[in-house]
């Protein structure tokens, strides 16, 4: 099952890159073209380790087990792996994320609706691969509950109430008035201070 969906995820190309490219052979088909060196060095490790058939990889040993068991431990281990990460290898998609993807494919559809907050890592990067990739008519979908927010945005406060609009005369009229009554008191306090002089 495997092989049949890589080959048609090929046959697609729906994950062309730019050059400089360089390839991983993997069972004499060139699976997976790679944005730069360091990807390939990622991959390359990957592919040691978990297919060629290395068990004790530090990062992704649990991989093997759980071709055979599907267990939950193992769906726990991925996602506390992927906490911190969106795909499996590298800033994009790579042959790791489609072998990992088809192994838990089947343990991922069979959760029980209650155990979906306890892998929220784990589907959020298998919606990613069923999205990511085009496998209408290959693979089932996982049918999730999209959670329902009750929130109401708070209401706009109210108008404030505009000051009368006054015409530029009437304004002048008011600066003069203001002016004269300013000039008064000053004349007051002047003729009070001179007559405490004397």
């Amino acid at each position: 099952m495997c092989s049949g969906l890589l080959f048609h995820l090929c046959a697609t190309r729906w994950w062309t890159t730019s050059p400089p490219t360089c390839y991983i052979p993997a069972n004499g088909w060139h699976w997976h073209r790679i944005h730069n060196f360091m990807m390939c060095a990622l991959l390359s490790v990957w592919y040691t380790h978990v297919i060629v058939g290395s068990a004790t990889s530090p990062v992704l040993g649990f991989v093997l087990e759980m071709m055979h068991k599907c267990s939950w431990m193992c769906c726990l281990q991925l996602n506390a792996f992927l906490a911190p990460r969106v795909f499996l290898v590298g800033t994009s998609l790579t042959l790791a994320d489609i072998c990992i993807f088809v192994v838990v494919h089947k343990a991922v559809t069979g959760f029980p609706v209650a155990q979906t907050k306890r892998f929220c890592n784990l589907l959020r990067w298998h919606d990613l691969m069923l999205n990511i990739a085009e496998w209408s008519g290959i693979i089932a979908t996982v049918p999730l509950r999209k959670p329902v927010f009750d929130f109401t945005p708070p209401q706009p406060p109210p108008p404030q109430p505009k000051a009368p609009k006054t015409d530029p005369g009437q304004a002048q009229q008011a600066d003069s008035k203001a002016s004269s009554k300013a000039e008064s008191k000053a004349a007051k306090k002047s003729s009070a201070v001179e007559a405490t002089k004397t």
